[in-house]
């Protein structure tokens, strides 16, 4: 919710919380009872410039500064993640309010359901993201019971998946062999 083209209400609150909420309701709504999860998280200041500017995009300052390889992103790319943040008001206004809930770190109220849970998880992580701490990888590795390590990405920022998706299925493949499917 309130990233990309989707439409939020008004009065729909854009948090952590609310985005695993929505994620479940539509899960639940769907008879889906196992699921895979592939997770990885202004306006005005910060994307419209890039908008235009798509050098600045590409730049440490800008979308590129989430990207292993920000010399790789397309003006095509910058423009389905960027433009649909900053061409309309209301997502701009959801999208200040997801970014204002993300300044408190959102697993140490998860840690009880985290620790109750029983699936096997691999943790694969960039070590080079300016954004999410690495210990934040170690305290999933410890607080998943089902956790079958960190993989560690040296040269990975935040982005990686995108950028990076065959180790991501490296990691799938190996937890499906291994009896989770």
């Amino acid at each position: 919710m309130a990233l990309g083209y989707t439409i939020t209400p008004a009065n729909q609150p854009v948090t952590p919380e609310t985005q695993v909420q929505m994620l479940a309701g539509l899960l639940d709504s769907l008879h889906i009872q196992s699921v895979d999860l592939v997770a990885n998280a202004l306006v005005d200041r910060f994307l419209a410039p890039q908008v235009a500017d798509k050098a600045l995009a590409r730049s440490p300052r800008g979308l590129g500064g989430a990207y292993t390889w920000p010399d790789r992103l397309t003006e095509e790319t910058i423009d389905i993640y960027l433009r649909p943040l900053v061409d309309d008001p209301d997502s701009k206004a959801k999208l200040e309010e997801y970014t204002s809930s993300l300044r408190a770190n959102p697993l140490p109220p998860a840690r009880d359901a985290l620790c109750r849970w029983r699936g096997p998880a691999r943790i694969v992580w960039g070590m080079k993201d300016p954004f999410f701490d690495t210990k934040s990888a170690d305290w999933l590795d410890k607080n998943l019971p089902g956790s079958r390590g960190i993989r560690r990405l040296e040269e990975a920022n935040l982005f990686f998946p995108e950028e990076m998706p065959d180790v991501i299925a490296e990691e799938a493949i190996v937890l499906w062999k291994n009896g989770h499917a």
